[in-house]
């Protein structure tokens, strides 16, 4: 529902300067066309644009009229009343002006005619810590302020209402169930410092895990698996493979001797040419 906030013009001032919202569309036939306000008393041109009896007053040049919508001019004394317009008007549906400071009244323009001599609407508080603006302060910070410090069930800490449901899925004191086994138990704290090391169905890898062996079930699998003799094929493998490791090793250090030798052998070639050649230098001079 779009709502027109509009000035209502009686004469008298019942609607004061402020603003009336309307419920009910207002055609623009029913507004001055200068202000754009609703008022008791107007003169309309003869293409209907309508201006009320103040409006006219300040337009006024000699006795003629420019109508702001069209630019068309008028003689003032050719124009006529808008009959039976604001009594049309006056059936609206509208609320009070006051509705920001408080006021619920909706009702006809008529009735709030009548209603605003007596209006006198309560100024609804601020909450001091979500700055709401609400009736009762002290239900709203009891039951429903989002920044209301409420109790955890499960640790009893304190926390702001508008977190305890992240509180609530992270909290290591709520109830838990063990993935593995489907037990209950007290805590997600107990589950993961004390159940998870002694659950009979968490998996448990293998202890030759480190040699490649692929094995995970549960703790008595798991000592049926150790029993056997299936890890010596692994074992087998990682010595011999080791073994390989060491040959490749050895031959790559013998490699390396010989390449040292031949370096060494080189850089002695190299010195006795430097030596006859310092012996020639030092007789020179």
């Amino acid at each position: 529902m779009v709502i027109q906030r509009l000035r209502v013009k009686d004469g008298v001032g019942t609607f004061g300067e402020g603003l009336v919202p309307f419920l009910t569309p207002v055609p623009e036939y029913y507004l001055c066309s200068q202000c754009a306000s609703i008022a008791e008393h107007m003169k309309s041109d003869s293409r209907g644009h309508g201006i009320c009896d103040p409006c006219l007053k300040e337009v006024d040049k000699g006795g003629n009229f420019r109508c702001r919508r069209d630019g068309a001019t008028e003689l003032i004394s050719e124009m006529k009343k808008c009959r039976g317009y604001y009594a049309e008007v006056l059936e609206f549906e509208v609320q009070c002006p006051r509705e920001k400071s408080g006021c619920s009244f909706t009702g006809k323009l008529r009735q709030l005619r009548d209603h605003l001599p007596s209006c006198k609407p309560r100024r609804p508080k601020v909450c001091p810590r979500c700055f709401s603006r609400i009736e009762s302060l002290p239900a709203h910070i009891k039951n429903s302020c989002p920044k209301r410090l409420i109790s955890c069930e499960y640790c009893h800490e304190e926390k702001e209402a508008w977190t305890m449901n992240h509180h609530i899925e992270e909290c290591d004191r709520r109830p838990a169930t063990c993935e593995y086994c489907k037990e209950t138990v007290e805590s997600y704290a107990k589950l993961w410092n004390d159940h998870l090391a002694v659950c009979p169905e968490k998996p448990t890898p293998c202890s030759f895990k480190e040699f490649g062996c692929t094995f995970m079930g549960t703790k008595a699998v798991y000592e049926e698996h150790m029993k056997g003799n299936s890890h010596t094929e692994l074992l087998v493998k990682v010595i011999l493979d080791l073994k390989e490791q060491q040959a490749a090793a050895l031959m790559t250090q013998r490699n390396l001797d010989a390449r040292i030798r031949c370096l060494e052998t080189q850089i002695a070639s190299l010195f006795q040419p430097l030596g006859n050649l310092l012996d020639e230098t030092a007789k020179l001079k």
